[in-house]
């Protein structure tokens, strides 16, 4: 598990890549952040059959205070959010349902049993082979094969990066 993790941490690729879809209800003015989220891609809402990109990373002391300062009165559509804690915030209260989506980096399945099966140990059973093995190293103290493990790690996962799998 910890070897598909740092994985993960490490590489973006496209199975990773998915769409979390759902409607802004009127006078919300944020959304949780998916519990399998890694990295942003984009964060989109329909407004009358235009999908409209939101801006993020917005400075956090400055939107707050922005915010704070015209939250009863600032309602419209979402132009801004920010990332705080688990949910994403927006700089006005919405004037009506917008649909949205949330493009994002996720986890995959991980593995829980013995005979489990995801998308790592079915297209890229060596780099978790080798990522684990790497895991170990704390564990096992001095080994000849370490350094094999780590290059073997490292040439997998940039093969990988390169290989860009459409599944």
């Amino acid at each position: 598990r910890d070897a598909q993790l740092r994985i993960e941490d490490e590489l973006r690729i496209r199975a990773m890549e998915y769409i979390k879809e759902g409607t802004l209800s009127e006078s919300m003015n944020d959304v949780f952040i998916p519990n399998d989220y890694l990295e942003l891609i984009e964060f989109y809402v329909i407004d009358n059959e235009e999908r409209v990109s939101l801006y993020d990373r917005h400075q956090i002391r400055n939107f707050l205070k922005t915010f704070t300062n015209t939250a009863t009165t600032n309602i419209g559509r979402p132009i801004v959010f920010m990332r705080i804690g688990d949910i994403y915030q927006f700089d006005k209260y919405t004037d009506k349902e917008y649909p949205y989506g949330i493009a994002y980096y996720r986890r995959l399945i991980t593995l829980i049993n013995e005979d489990d099966s995801n998308w790592w140990t079915e297209r890229r059973s060596d780099l978790l082979l080798y990522a684990s093995l790497v895991e170990s190293i704390p564990f096992i103290g001095e080994d000849k094969r370490i350094p094999l493990w780590i290059a073997k790690k490292q040439e997998l996962r940039d093969v990988t990066k390169l290989a860009l799998p459409d599944d």
